[in-house]
């Protein structure tokens, strides 16, 4: 039930965890002192003292408890809330790492649908386990322990009926989460109900015969009372929220299970700083034992808009996931700038190479978190300069602008996500695109503002584009245009010069 995994993962930030669940129990403390307060007044006005200094200085320590208590309650909250942006920040971290460190290969083991979930969803159960389960689950053992420790020194007789069925409670909670029997926390609160009312009967007639034959004060037979009926109350708070928290521990495990996913051989050089000229010479690819690619020689050269064009099916799609490093068990050369592909950093190759495909993936959360995804730090001017550039701005300025929610998929059509999904990859401003059937299946006005836009990178911004489409019209233009047919290249416009 505790991921000792996430605890390592979080390193120091996990004190922020510790400091929830000391602050609730310095808080129980202080309710314990407060209890204790009015248990003596009570008990000097049932015995009839009367000393006005003893009143006053016990009322001023129950005020200070009170105090202390809301202090102890602020310090709770404020610890929560940073636990879960520290438990976020952390491992959205960790996931955009490992999907740098995997390269575009990480396709092959989870889906980009599944990457946002992680992110989203997944995301807020990991933030509710991290920082409200776990600092139950702290708080109900030392919470517990706290109050039959002294629940023990008053009335040890009492002390053993309820460590009994806090044990009986445990095995609950144990067997509840090793055989996932959702259903049995209903249970586990009966239960503790049932133990509360049988132990506080037990304990208030054990009370009451101490009490009648002087063995103990009234004031320590109020307390017992106040400790028999408390001492459940950590517990059964964790079996409130037991069902969900095994649920969110599920979600959690899955992060986990990604984080440790077997990473590739890392390359070590870096792209040259100079223009991005990319060189394929006699690329070759099979899947399973079939041969998509047989001889594929292509030359992008620096700031010029290459096109690809050919029948659906013949390995375009192939060949551009060779080059993003999601294909990788290929025959031949692939060189960027002189470099071997396999020998360069993934890191290197992402910031240097932006890749959209008709299925990039659109967040269901705002525009902005969507802009925002590949640098967190863009400013809102220039978020709203590149909804500008791919006419997508005065479209959704009036729907809410950067703050519109897309989680909706009937928000935004196809060809505005299309467009959305342009707009970001121009604020990540990279030295090499690559588009993959972008303009599929989008209405005519939305296809042309991308295509547009497009050509505009390799003509007047001089990035190197390679742009692959089903459709011989939409690479109409571009600078050279290769067809793919049968796993061999042909090519139209100049000949091929490869070193």
């Amino acid at each position: 039930m505790v991921k000792t995994r996430l605890l390592k993962l979080m390193g120091k930030d996990s004190l922020e965890v510790l400091q929830e669940i000391i602050w609730q129990w310095i808080g129980l403390l202080a309710q314990l002192v407060l209890v204790g307060c009015i248990a003596i007044t009570i008990s000097d006005a049932f015995y009839g003292i009367t000393d006005s200094n003893r009143i006053i200085r016990y009322l001023l320590i129950a005020a200070l408890s009170i105090a202390s208590r809301l202090i102890f309650l602020k310090l709770f909250y404020d610890a929560k809330v940073n636990a879960s942006r520290a438990v976020s920040e952390k491992i959205r971290r960790e996931i955009y790492g490992k999907i740098i460190r995997l390269g575009n290969s990480y396709s092959g083991i989870i889906t980009k649908e599944n990457i946002a979930t992680m992110l989203t969803d997944d995301m807020v159960s990991v933030e509710e386990y991290y920082s409200d389960f776990l600092p139950r689950i702290g708080y109900a053992i030392l919470g517990t322990i706290t109050m039959a420790i002294m629940l023990g020194m008053i009335n040890a007789k009492v002390m053993f009926v309820l460590i009994f069925a806090i044990l009986i409670i445990i095995l609950f909670f144990v067997l509840a989460k090793k055989f996932e029997l959702i259903i049995s926390v209903k249970y586990i609160i009966v239960t503790l109900d049932a133990f509360t009312f049988i132990g506080a009967y037990f304990g208030y007639r054990s009370t009451i015969n101490e009490l009648l034959v002087g063995n103990i004060r009234l004031e320590w037979a109020l307390i017992t009372f106040f400790l028999t009926l408390e001492i459940f109350k950590p517990l059964r708070r964790l079996g409130e929220v037991l069902e969900n928290g095994i649920m969110d521990s599920k979600k959690v495990e899955n992060v986990l299970d990604f984080l440790k996913k077997r990473e590739p051989k890392e390359g070590k050089e870096e792209v040259s700083e100079e223009p991005v000229r990319i060189v394929m010479d006699c690329v070759k690819y099979s899947y399973d034992g079939k041969e998509v690619l047989k001889s594929a020689s292509l030359l992008i050269p620096a700031g010029s808009i290459v096109g690809l064009t050919g029948p659906k099916a013949t390995g375009k799609s192939t060949l551009v996931k060779i080059l993003t490093k999601e294909n990788r068990a290929y025959k031949g050369s692939v060189k960027i700038n002189g470099r071997e592909l396999s020998g360069i950093k993934e890191e290197a190759l992402l910031k240097d190479l932006t890749y959209i495909t008709d299925e990039s993936h659109i967040f269901k959360s705002t525009v902005r978190a969507n802009l925002q995804l590949g640098n967190k730090k863009v400013s809102e001017k220039k978020m709203i300069g590149a909804l500008s550039v791919v006419n997508l701005w005065s479209e959704i300025k009036e729907m809410g602008g950067l703050d519109l929610s897309i989680e909706d998929d009937y928000v935004l059509t196809l060809g505005q996500k299309r467009r959305l999904l342009l707009a970001r990859a121009l604020l990540k401003n990279s030295r090499v695109y690559v588009f993959d059937n972008i303009t599929s299946f989008i209405d005519g006005t939305s296809k042309e503002i991308i295509r547009g836009i497009i050509f505009k990178l390799a003509n007047d911004m001089k990035r190197t584009v390679f742009y692959v489409s089903d459709e011989y019209d939409d690479v109409r233009g571009a600078d050279t245009v290769y067809t793919l047919s049968e796993g061999m290249i042909d090519e139209y416009g100049k000949d091929i010069k490869h070193n």
